[in-house]
């Protein structure tokens, strides 16, 4: 394998340009993620990256759903902090995109009809991801949190629908309509369910109106917690907040308190 310069290799995890390999992903102190994959009942294979803590009882799990045309790489970071606070956390490279690229799907090379059936089947993965995190013996198996990216941010909303074992969601720089999927419609069918939504510098419109719609059909009940980064889109998944954030909200809404 090809080797990288600490210091190119930080900066490639953080804005999430291309690598060896996103396992190599780590941080200094940090321990490297298990190299798995994840086959779905379609037949197709998945890479991906299981973080496990290091504590023997079972561990809540995170799922961590990229963006359209980007890789698990790009959350390596967010899945170690995830990782170092308790949680078992799994990263994919859904159909088409990184190390999942095939004959059949190859997101670079399919037009814009052949990317919007692609992510459509996208749910797939992420039924077969669960799957396997529910597999595992040191994964808790009804203690499920989806982390979704931009585009993927639609898709977690999208999956979680039809998940009951979802306990949270968080939504990093959310795409309102994105191939397919209407976030707004799912939150709202959602509603009550444990929601944070990251929102980069200047970014507020599709927020507010996640916020307005959730709200309104929880009774009025405010459930969605809203974080402004620092950051612009751009580099949104670097912004020093983010896991920070993410990690604390997580903890509160999923980890077993005791006294309980």
């Amino acid at each position: 394998m090809t080797r990288v310069p600490t210091a190119a290799l930080l900066a490639a995890c953080l804005l999430g340009t291309a690598m060896p390999s996103p396992a190599n992903c780590t941080f200094p102190g940090e321990s490297a993620p298990e190299q798995v994959h994840v086959t779905t009942h379609d037949k197709q294979t998945l890479a991906a990256d299981l973080y496990l803590p290091r504590k023997k009882s079972r561990a809540p799990a995170v799922l961590l759903v990229h963006d359209a045309g980007g890789d698990r790489g790009q959350l390596a970071r967010l899945a170690t902090s995830l990782q170092k606070r308790g949680f078992a956390a799994l990263t994919i490279d859904l159909r088409g995109h990184g190390e999942s690229k095939s004959e059949a799907y190859d997101w670079e090379k399919l037009d814009e009809h052949g990317r919007h059936s692609a992510w459509a089947f996208t749910l797939r993965d992420l039924e077969a991801a669960t799957r396997f995190l529910r597999g595992r013996k040191e994964v808790h198996t009804s203690n499920l949190s989806v982390i979704g990216v931009r585009a993927g941010a639609a898709l977690a909303m999208r999956y979680t629908v039809g998940d009951e074992n979802v306990r949270a969601v968080v939504l990093v720089d959310p795409e309102g309509k994105s191939l397919g999927f209407n976030l707004a419609q799912d939150v709202k069918e959602l509603a009550g369910l444990p929601t944070l939504v990251m929102a980069p510098k200047g970014e507020t419109t599709i927020t507010e109106r996640l916020i307005e719609v959730g709200h309104a059909a929880n009774d009025g009940e405010e459930y969605i917690v809203r974080v402004n980064l620092k950051s612009e889109r751009s580099e949104a998944l670097s912004d020093k907040r983010l896991a920070t954030e993410v990690v604390g909200y997580l903890r509160e809404q999923v980890m077993p308190r005791r006294g309980r």
